[in-house]
């Protein structure tokens, strides 16, 4: 598919902006890109007209899948309530790296530990 080139731009100084794009298009869909943080924005202002002989029937989106739903789908499940014991439960046997930032940043890799709730207090 190819890309429209945008053909006029007009920048104003409140911070709005106004891109023109036009270009023949091959075909029943078209496809642009936007940074994600200007969704909103282009949202609100989008115009799509056809100037040929054929009609605008729809703009879709797709929506960016929020972290509950990536996590889920995946195979570490964590729980609002006990989210560090969920996680240590789920890599148990799992190679880990871990990367610690104390006065000197540094990754140590290792394997993934266990955790109870019932477990007794470390001594003092």
């Amino acid at each position: 598919m190819p890309d429209l080139p945008i053909r006029r731009m007009i920048l104003y100084k409140h911070g709005v902006g106004y891109f023109e794009r036009r270009g023949d298009v091959s075909g029943t869909e078209l496809r642009l890109s936007f940074p994600r943080a200007a969704m909103d924005d282009v949202l609100k202002s989008l115009v799509a007209l056809d100037t040929g002989a054929g009609q605008v029937r729809g703009i879709d989106f797709e929506t960016p899948e929020d972290r509950a739903s990536q996590v889920a789908r995946g195979s570490i499940h964590l729980s609002d309530q006990r989210s560090l014991l969920d996680l240590l439960r789920d890599l148990r046997g799992r190679r880990v790296r871990l990367h610690l930032s104390d006065e000197r940043p540094a990754a140590r890799p290792g394997f993934g530990l266990g955790g109870s709730r019932n477990a007794p207090p470390a001594p003092p």
